[in-house]
């Protein structure tokens, strides 16, 4: 499967290649976090490039692309791509950051995070009510924000990031009981945005 990952890898990376520099001006992030080391991640940007990002500064800062402007996230996207494929590891806090980001909302979610804090309840007692059920309400706002980020995308980027979710979907294999690689490709990532941006 080294060879699947590895072909995913080259993919981003040349996908993504036109956005190696980040522009001068560009603000990073539009949002911020006590969480996140902001800072660490602007001198990088601003030092290298995307691919100059250390992994493990992306693991220690995984939520810090939720919170990126959308030119920022263009930019970012690649290096947590990139993170998350090499993690490999299903669950991992940088695979959940992104998929987040990528998964557009859905009045479905609510009714989907509910069935499943009742299953693990029915389980387990006493974990399904710890559950942020709300969290997954259908929120306008957060879709403009996804679609303005993914408007921000190439051709070939859009495809990099379905090629990712495709590879991903098949090594997940079922880890992801809500919002896994499969809801994001049939949300947005696997349609054909053709007509979306040409007219």
């Amino acid at each position: 499967m080294n060879a699947v990952r590895d072909t995913v890898l080259a993919r981003i990376t040349a996908a993504f290649w036109n956005r190696l520099r980040i522009p001068d001006g560009l603000t990073l992030f539009s949002s911020r976090s006590p969480e996140v080391d902001h800072e660490s991640l602007e001198k990088c940007a601003m030092a290298g490039s995307w691919r100059d990002v250390p992994d493990q500064l992306i693991r220690d800062n995984a939520i810090a692309i939720a919170f990126a402007s959308r030119e920022g996230f263009a930019w970012l996207l690649p290096a947590w791509l990139l993170a998350a494929a090499r993690e490999s590891i299903p669950g991992a806090a940088v695979t959940t950051a992104l998929l987040s980001c990528l998964t557009p909302p859905d009045p479905e979610d609510a009714r989907r995070s509910a069935a499943l804090a009742e299953t693990m309840e029915q389980l387990e007692p006493g974990v399904g009510a710890d559950l942020p059920v709300d969290a997954f309400a259908h929120d306008s706002a957060v879709e403009a924000r996804f679609l303005e980020r993914a408007g921000e995308l190439s051709e070939s980027e859009l495809l990099a990031v379905r090629v990712y979710l495709e590879w991903l979907a098949t090594e997940a294999d079922g880890h992801y009981p809500l919002l896994g690689p499969d809801v994001a490709l049939q949300r947005y990532w696997a349609l054909d945005r053709t007509e979306d941006r040409d007219g």
